[in-house]
């Protein structure tokens, strides 16, 4: 296998660190929580985003806490400003590029919003991909209605009502444990 890397200075690739996810690589796909996937046959794996972007976090050396906690606020700016950067990205290429480029490039510029959002948390600590399937499973209790995602006679988007809420804070009270 022959990785070419390009943009990037061979002095700054930890190599030991890139053989190691490599060789890795086939054992890091696995169900992300316990969640019942029933619909799936017994052979599925999810692809966990929040492991992922831990994944790659450690490699590359970027700050990570092991149990939840607020942003540092020498932190809170940057991570403003990356989103806000990955965010413009992708105003540039949706308004820049032929149609299959733009799908194309449009894909791996939200991938990125993605990774920096969810860095974010993985920088605060927070157990991402269960947050997010605790918050799905809320919204998948959200009754549905035809006159909700209309405009009202004051311009403001019915909301439905909130469903079952998440229990976000079982999640992270777990987590500090």
């Amino acid at each position: 296998l022959r990785i070419i890397l390009l943009g990037v200075d061979s002095r700054q690739v930890n190599f030991a660190r890139l053989r190691n996810w490599l060789t890795r690589s086939s054992e890091r796909t696995r169900p992300c929580s316990n969640m019942e996937y029933e619909h799936l046959d017994d052979e599925y794996d999810c692809f966990c985003v929040g492991d992922a972007v831990r994944e790659y976090r450690e490699y590359m050396g970027y700050p990570i806490a092991d149990k939840p906690q607020r942003l540092p606020k020498d932190r809170v700016e940057a991570c403003f400003k990356l989103v806000e950067e990955e965010l413009e990205e992708f105003r540039d290429t949706l308004s820049r590029r032929n149609t299959m480029t733009s799908i194309v490039w449009g894909a791996y510029t939200l991938s990125n919003i993605v990774s920096a959002v969810v860095g974010i948390a993985v920088e605060m600590g927070i157990p991402f991909d269960q947050v997010f399937e605790e918050v799905h499973r809320s919204n998948m209790t959200t009754p549905i209605d035809d006159e909700y995602g209309t405009v009202d006679e004051n311009g403001r988007v019915r909301l439905p009502p909130v469903g079952v809420p998440p229990d976000i804070l079982s999640i992270i009270k777990e987590a500090q444990q």
